[in-house]
């Protein structure tokens, strides 16, 4: 085979590879819904996952999913290192099923208070629990949206908040003594 045949098939070669590459992170690209001007939710995502993010300008990642729900899950050490060498900030605030406790509120808002932090995506197992703990840091937010604001916001993300309507309505009314966060 000439020269010329070999640095053509060479470079056919890379360009499907390439072309591959595209398709496939175009079409296997990680769901994500926006939620607030910076901030993103998502269901569970892998170390695998953060090359593609980091690309996305994802600067925060806030997995909000206790270690061990799931033995397929990865480890919040492993996401941690993961993100260090995609070069994106990563915060664990475990968070199991059932009622969202006050201190996780109070820390997801702040990892959120850093600007430079953000886009942030926040992900747990479907993305409810990260729709819902924003939805109660929002709520405590001064300036921040109203209740019907935040329930659309929520609706919208596929993760309704009706049962947290009293808790959205006690954090509103106490904005006053709460930090603002920007969205």
């Amino acid at each position: 085979m000439s020269k010329t045949a070999v640095f053509s098939v060479s470079l056919l070669a890379a360009f499907l590879v390439a072309l591959v590459g595209f398709v496939i992170q175009r079409h296997f690209a990680i769901p994500m819904t926006r939620v607030g001007k910076a901030v993103f939710v998502s269901a569970q995502i892998a170390a695998g996952d953060l090359g593609q993010l980091s690309r996305r300008r994802i600067h925060t990642i806030i997995d909000l999913r206790p270690d061990g729900e799931d033995p397929a899950q990865t480890p919040s050490a492993v996401m941690q290192q993961a993100a260090a060498i995609a070069g994106i900030k990563f915060h664990y605030i475990p968070i199991p099923h059932g009622e969202i406790n006050p201190e996780s509120v109070t820390r997801l808002a702040a990892a959120l208070q850093d600007a430079e932090m953000k886009p942030a995506l926040l992900y747990c197992r479907s993305g409810n629990r990260a729709v819902r703990t924003y939805a109660l840091v929002l709520a405590s937010e001064t300036g921040g949206p109203s209740d019907k604001e935040i329930a659309a916001m929520a609706v919208s993300a596929g993760h309704p908040v009706a049962d947290l309507v009293e808790a959205i309505r006690a954090r509103i009314a106490a904005r006053t003594t709460s930090v603002g966060i920007s969205q």
